[in-house]
């Protein structure tokens, strides 16, 4: 939780945004693992799966059924 000055000077804590920076280390996490996951999800994922792997879509499936 950061706290962002709403004006030059403050003096309260209303003059204060608060500002939460989860969200970007979540990403961060994320992104970290699904870089290192992504050479073993085409062994993990079966054939039938269609999202999750590049080149499959949905919509390969939708026109094989």
């Amino acid at each position: 939780m950061v706290l962002i000055p709403k004006v030059d000077h403050p003096v309260s804590l209303k003059e204060f945004r608060p500002i939460s920076l989860c969200n970007v280390a979540w990403k961060v996490i994320s992104k970290v693992l699904v870089a290192r996951l992504r050479p073993f999800l085409q062994d993990v994922i079966g054939l039938f799966q269609g999202s999750f792997i590049p080149g499959r879509g949905t919509q390969d499936h939708s026109i094989i059924a």
